[in-house]
């Protein structure tokens, strides 16, 4: 009730957190419609998660028709602001080549970027540029290290990547 009324007066984090609850079933039911429309709110008016969150959805076409251009905007908002989960997904877009052009100099630059605010993905992922070359020289220490600091944080690929580099 109260974060309705602060979103229908213009509250951007209120926005947010209403399309959370409606994305998640918080307080009810899930509703992604209106999920959606609480979530283009809060990005309209700025809020680097909701951008990210939109960008994801759009890239995927989940609950809205697939447009990897809008994806890739809504991330370019959410980077300037410095979400490293965008940046760490701008960056898997250059990798792969997703609604843009493959670059590995850009994927790199954006998952430095996330890297260096501890996304365990971003680590993974510049471990495995290292290693295989890409966008980059190649540097097996530099990968051993990317992966260490990746398992550290949480990922597991990034553990199993390091056991398997250490064996050889």
């Amino acid at each position: 009730k109260y974060f309705e009324q602060a979103a229908t007066q213009g509250h951007s984090k209120a926005q947010f957190r209403l399309g959370e609850m409606y994305f998640w079933g918080g307080g009810g039911s899930r509703n992604y419609q209106k999920a959606i429309e609480w979530y283009e709110k809060a990005a309209s008016q700025g809020v680097a998660e909701a951008q990210r969150i939109l960008g994801s959805l759009y890239e995927r076409g989940k609950m809205v028709r697939r447009n990897l251009v809008k994806a890739r905007e809504l991330y370019e908002k959410a980077v300037i602001q410095g979400d490293a989960f965008a940046q760490y997904d701008l960056g898997r877009m250059y990798h792969n080549g997703c609604g843009v052009s493959r670059d590995y100099t850009k994927a790199l630059e954006w998952w430095e970027k996330a890297a260096s605010q501890d996304h365990a993905d971003a680590l993974y992922s510049l471990g495995r540029m290292y290693e295989r070359s890409e966008g980059t020289k190649k540097n097996q220490n530099k990968a051993r290290e990317l992966y260490a600091k990746a398992c550290e944080n949480g990922s597991l690929k990034g553990c199993e990547r390091l056991d398997k580099l250490n064996k050889e």
